[in-house]
């Protein structure tokens, strides 16, 4: 196990991360995250996604192994008739939400290829619709603008901030993927004084 790994587990957990394993030692929760990064990508990519010389790669592909704190997503990610991809990104949301937001009778219908698209589901008995716009298998932003607003109205303890880049980097994120952090506002302070990152509100 590299020294750089288990040390950026250890600063990811001083900023709120992994707090289900909380009983787990650096070196033990590292050997875990390690089998799940192996498990989730293949020979060349773990090589390349968890380089400690490329250091925001490194960073954020480790910290998207807590699925209760990140969700990342390249906009271009098969947003076609009979893959269910709206209702995947429900599901993907109720396990970042950390229990606060619970869809359920989720449906996904599409009129033709081309949609129009119709999504509906429950949240704490209350029904809700969107018909998110056709982007041939691209993602429709304003329906994590919709997820955000039903958060807000769940009392949700938490903030959801997009990641837009490093401080001590001139560069910004990744032009087609959306990295979004569910942080307090004590873990947001951490994030950016210890990692580095540039948060911003998702909003």
């Amino acid at each position: 196990m590299k020294v750089e790994f288990v040390d950026l587990v250890g600063r990811l957990r001083s900023c709120g991360f992994f707090g289900s394993q909380k009983d787990l030692s650096n070196e033990e929760l590292s050997k875990q995250l390690w089998q799940k990064a192996a498990a989730q990508f293949e020979v060349g990519q773990l090589e390349e996604f968890f380089d400690p010389k490329e250091v925001e790669l490194f960073e954020l592909s480790l910290a998207q192994l807590d699925e209760k704190r990140v969700w990342w997503k390249e906009m271009e990610c098969g947003i076609v008739q009979g893959n269910d991809a709206y209702v995947q990104i429900l599901k993907e949301f109720e396990q970042l939400s950390d229990g606060h937001f619970c869809p359920t009778n989720s449906v996904e219908k599409w009129e033709t290829a081309e949609g129009p698209i119709s999504l509906s589901f429950e949240c704490q008995g209350k029904p809700y619709n969107y018909q998110p716009d056709f982007k041939y298998d691209w993602l429709d932003s304003g329906f994590i603008d919709k997820l955000y607003e039903i958060f807000l109205k769940q009392n949700f303890p938490f903030q959801l901030y997009a990641y837009i880049g490093r401080s001590d980097d001139d560069w910004g994120f990744y032009g087609d993927d959306i990295f979004i952090v569910r942080a307090t506002d004590e873990e947001k302070k951490r994030l950016e004084e210890q990692m580095k990152w540039e948060l911003m509100v998702w909003a």
